[in-house]
């Protein structure tokens, strides 16, 4: 395995789920607000 690639994809994932943390943390804001 090429060690370099597997760091390219290891950031690719965290990157991914940050964003999809920061999506789902953007969605539910509002309704924490309103509560």
């Amino acid at each position: 395995k090429d060690p370099v690639k597997f760091e390219e994809y290891k950031v690719k994932e965290v990157k991914n789920v940050g964003f999809r943390w920061i999506l789902r943390t953007a969605i539910c804001l509002p309704g924490n607000r309103t509560v």
